[in-house]
């Protein structure tokens, strides 16, 4: 093992300190150094990072992280599929599971001391008549399942089914 193979080895020292050594000996110049060099050396880490660090025991177990929406469009999603195109950036449109959520946790609001299946047989019941406040259509079990509708109406018409809204953007 040369003298270049224990340099590239972490064991030698961070990145940093291996880029402050080449600047000290000239064999970079200061304005060629990287760009995330004044970052490190204004934020510098707590803890200097080293390749045989020990990390601390938290505990054991990590504990699982879910919310009783995360259940919901969970069954939603089992139950009806992704219909339509989730578009993240669109804060007017909500995707359907969550204006189901949204309507779910109303009812559940209302009447707390109604068990899940008959909330959840409700919150359906009321989609499925009403839709919702975005003027979006109701919901149904026959027309959200997407590859029967793209066999009906192809993929763009199909889109234009489910979502009303971008039909001004149809040519």
């Amino acid at each position: 093992m040369g003298f270049t193979d224990f340099i590239r080895r972490l064991k030698s020292g961070s990145i940093f300190n291996r880029v402050i050594a080449c600047i000290r000996t000239r064999q970079i110049k200061w304005k060629d150094r990287p760009m995330w060099m004044d970052i490190y050396i204004a934020l510098p880490p707590y803890n200097e990072p080293r390749f045989d660090q020990k990390y601390g025991n938290w505990g054991g177990k990590i504990r699982p992280i879910l919310y009783e929406e995360d259940e919901i469009r969970a069954e939603f999603t089992k139950r009806y599929g992704i219909p339509d195109i989730i578009n993240m950036v669109d804060l007017k449109h909500p995707s359907d599971s969550q204006r189901f959520w949204l309507k779910y946790k109303e009812l559940k609001t209302k009447s707390p001391n109604l068990d899940p299946e008959t909330l959840w047989n409700d919150t359906e019941d009321y989609l499925m008549k009403h839709g919702d406040e975005h003027g979006r259509i109701p919901l149904t079990k026959y027309e959200y399942n997407t590859t029967k509708m793209m066999e009906r109406y192809g993929s763009r018409q199909a889109q234009l089914t489910l979502r009303p809204e971008l039909s001004q953007w149809k040519k």
